[in-house]
């Protein structure tokens, strides 16, 4: 009861502020009892009853375990069970507990410790970007130091203190078994491929637009068909048009008429020049009209298979210009590109062989070669399909302009598929695992230790 004192009496002081936000007429005085009432209470409580740090939480926990100085106590019982596990010292227990509050004390300790290792760090992240460069990193190496480095050095002392007890045992051989295969992992280069996010798609697509706003009087393709190039797609008919066509005839017509009609005086002869103007004006008008109506019979610019067809497209309906048809998509060849972030571009040699393996599993894995590898990154990605906004892997945000930029240094990689079998589709999105030069994590976390160290620094 005395633990949960102070969160009853804020509940309480937040009852009385729901309360009186109901009557308090509008102003700041309502607006603090509202802000009592719903913000003030929550935080608090989320604070107050979080068990790993020393607040409400920790005593109420402490109370309801019976468990005086728990804390302390768990952490000694943690620090003597990692021991013996790693080292099988024999030392013996700090107390004497059962195995159900042993359990509960040092899985307390291992989430304490984990918990304050994420806080920390977050913290030591807060107050460098907080402060000025010079500050931020002052105490940024202190928040390290002080509250994360310093435990782990103090614990490697104890463990070197008691070098002398370390004897050959099961425990000691798993232990330094996993040390030394870790160090392995780290150190030898073991990766050999590089996975990049990447899109197959035809090397020559057209999509197919509605050139006039028109009726849609023929549409007889589907989905899949194969479609000959200058074969007809659809036919449009518009009767402005087709009014602006035969208006315009007859003006020119009528403009020859008077043109054949006239006499040969020299103020005629004025007369016939601007009459020609007009004539050629009309000619050109009329020139354009049929341009634009012979264009109202849409054909296939190029063979391929007919994909993408427009949404609920039926004859008669009116579409306005620029409507989406369909897209059609040649088979003859196909283009793949991936994306690599710059911690992998060194790696990455023309001419590597690579494999692309596509989102969709009905899709066979397709043997490529690196034939091109950018040298300058990419700011801004030309199609959607790998950004983070529509599922890709590329982490991307929206400019000023509302185009995608992507929020790290990217490149592009070009992979030729060869004569290989490949989807009809427009673009299939996977992967391509590119065999790479070797490297080992610890060069890995090298590059991208100095790179930080030299973007933050300003060198």
């Amino acid at each position: 009861m005395i633990g949960a004192a102070g969160m009853r009496v804020e509940l309480m002081l937040a009852v009385l502020a729901t309360f009186a936000w109901s009557f308090l007429p509008d102003g700041p005085v309502q607006s603090a009892a509202f802000v009592l009432a719903t913000t003030t209470w929550v935080l608090t409580l989320l604070i107050n009853l979080n068990p790993f740090m020393r607040f409400d939480g920790y005593f109420l926990m402490s109370d309801i375990a019976e468990i005086e100085n728990l804390q302390d106590r768990a952490f000694a019982l943690a620090r003597w069970r990692m021991r013996e596990i790693l080292f099988g010292f024999g030392h013996p227990t700090p107390e004497e507990v059962s195995w159900r509050r042993g359990l509960f004390m040092i899985g307390y300790a291992y989430c304490t410790w984990i918990y304050r290792f994420f806080l920390f760090l977050g913290i030591a992240f807060l107050v460098y970007y907080l402060f000025f460069k010079a500050l931020g990193v002052i105490l940024f190496i202190v928040e390290i130091v002080f509250f994360i480095i310093r435990p782990i050095f103090n614990e490697l002392k104890v463990w070197y203190q008691q070098r002398e007890e370390v004897g050959l045992n099961r425990n000691t051989v798993i232990t330094f078994s996993v040390l030394g295969l870790l160090v392995a992992l780290f150190f030898i280069p073991w990766r050999t491929t590089v996975e990049a996010p990447a899109t197959l798609a035809a090397a020559e697509r057209v999509t197919a637009f509605a050139p006039e706003p028109a009726k849609l009087v023929e549409f007889t393709v589907r989905a899949g068909d194969r479609i000959e190039k200058d074969a007809v797609l659809a036919r449009f008919e518009s009767p402005d048009l087709n009014h602006q066509l035969a208006q315009t005839a007859r003006e020119v017509e009528l403009i020859r008429w008077q043109l054949s009609n006239q006499g040969f005086s020299a103020e005629v002869l004025d007369r016939n020049q601007e009459i020609a103007g007009r004539l050629a004006r009309a000619e050109s008008q009329l020139r354009a009209l049929q341009a634009r109506i012979s264009r109202l019979v849409v054909t296939a610019p190029i063979a391929g298979w007919a994909m993408d067809l427009g949404e609920n497209l039926r004859t008669g309906d009116w579409l306005p210009r620029g409507q989406p048809l369909l897209t059609l998509v040649a088979d003859e060849k196909a283009t793949i590109q991936g994306m690599v972030g710059d911690d992998v571009l060194h790696r990455i040699r023309k001419g590597a062989p690579a494999l692309f393996y596509a989102d969709d599993l009905d899709v066979p894995p397709i043997p490529l070669t690196v034939t091109a590898v950018d040298e300058v990154n990419t700011e801004r990605l030309a199609e959607p399909y790998l950004s983070s906004d529509y599922g890709g892997a590329v982490a991307t945000r929206r400019d000023g302009e509302g185009r995608l930029v992507a929020e790290g240094s990217i490149y592009r990689i070009k992979l030729d598929p060869g004569n290989a079998a490949l989807p009809r589709r427009q673009v299939v999105r996977g992967v391509a695992r590119i065999e790479a030069s070797r490297e080992s994590l610890a060069e890995q976390f090298w590059r991208t230790a100095s790179a930080v160290f030299i973007r933050e620094s300003g060198i």
